[in-house]
């Protein structure tokens, strides 16, 4: 048996790419930013490499909408609204 190792990695078309980006972004709309929703289905693609090409969209969409949804809940992503302002001066760090 001989294994093909020039395609390490399965992807989507990138028609398909672009069709899951909208409908995450829109369905997390003012939640995450589309590059949010871009950053965790490219992860959840890498996660998946070594799946059927044929179940590559839908697994990564149903991934991706469920880490979306984790990681808002815990705080990994940012809400679109924040904005970051520095760390706290090592003032306001000091226990009274």
């Amino acid at each position: 048996m001989v294994l093909d190792t020039t395609q390490s990695r399965h992807t989507m078309d990138p028609g398909m790419y672009e069709q899951t980006v909208t409908r995450l972004s829109a369905e997390f709309g003012g939640e995450v930013s589309r590059r949010q929703v871009e950053s965790v289905l490219r992860r959840c693609l890498t996660d998946l490499a070594g799946s059927p090409v044929g179940a590559m969209p839908e697994l990564s969409e149903r991934l991706a909408r469920q880490r979306l949804t984790d990681e808002l809940e815990v705080g990994v992503l940012m809400p679109v609204g924040w904005t970051y302002t520095g760390a706290p001066s090592p003032a306001s760090n000091r226990v009274a």
